[in-house]
């Protein structure tokens, strides 16, 4: 045929970052609002319904033919975050990651409803809450520890103080790795980092010792002794949890 039709509906979610209730302003929560729509109709696309709290915004839109999912969400991020530095002059961001769920046509208008309602919706759910019931209701698979990037809530396998990063086993050095706590420094509790050997050395490893003399644990490299990799291990996690001892 010789011409190319779509009429793709999707439902668009993210957060603040951290979750944090940025855009508590009802004022400021419209005007971002209408930004998001402005920026959908630049970018071909048809939006529905654009809504949230002060801390996630959800998005109805008829997906262009000529955008990407990622592409979209990518441009609505950067245009408005750039909007709302220059409005109030903060350190505004938005999450990292995105959800995305097709609608259906016949449930556009029931879509289109909860947006509008999320005020009321919210007054007994949490975001996570919401985005859980979400992310089953599409039967998506997903691993709780790495949905949300913020560190304070409680995820299995991680020791309080590490919030919503890898399990022990999986803690590596710090740096800028996604995922992982920045405060361990060179090497690998148990030196099992899936994609560096063992050993191997942090580029951005930061302070090698705080004070002339002072043996920083974060640099010790892991034994061949079983009690004494745990040992190693507990002085790590001591010294997150209590740095200034």
């Amino acid at each position: 045929m010789p011409q190319s039709l779509a009429h793709v509906l999707v439902h668009i979610i993210f957060s603040t970052k951290n979750r944090v209730a940025f855009l508590q302003s009802q004022d400021l929560r419209s005007e971002v609002h209408a930004y998001l729509v402005g920026t959908l109709r630049g970018q071909d696309c048809q939006p529905f319904r654009v809504g949230g709290v002060a801390d996630h915004v959800h998005i109805l839109t008829a997906l262009s033919r000529k955008a990407s999912i990622a592409d979209l969400v990518k441009n609505l991020k950067i245009n408005s975050t750039k909007m709302i530095r220059n409005k109030v002059r903060s350190n505004f961001s938005w999450q990292t990651g995105y959800g995305a769920f097709s609608v259906s046509e016949s449930a556009k208008e029931p879509v289109i409803s909860y947006i509008a309602n999320q005020e009321t919706h919210h007054r007994s759910m949490t975001f996570q809450e919401e985005f859980r019931r979400i992310l089953e209701r599409h039967c998506i698979q997903f691993d709780e520890r790495y949905v949300w990037d913020s560190i304070g809530s409680k995820s299995p396998g991680v020791p309080p103080g590490l919030g919503d990063y890898a399990p022990l086993g999986q803690l590596i050095y710090g740096g800028n790795f996604p995922g992982f706590y920045p405060g361990l420094r060179d090497y690998a509790p148990l030196g099992t980092f899936r994609n560096a050997k063992r050993g191997t050395r942090n580029p951005n490893p930061g302070p090698r010792n705080p004070e002339p003399g002072t043996r920083n644990p974060y640099n010790a490299r892991p034994s061949s002794d079983p009690l004494q990799r745990l040992r190693q291990i507990l002085a790590q996690i001591i010294q997150i949890l209590h740095p200034n001892r």
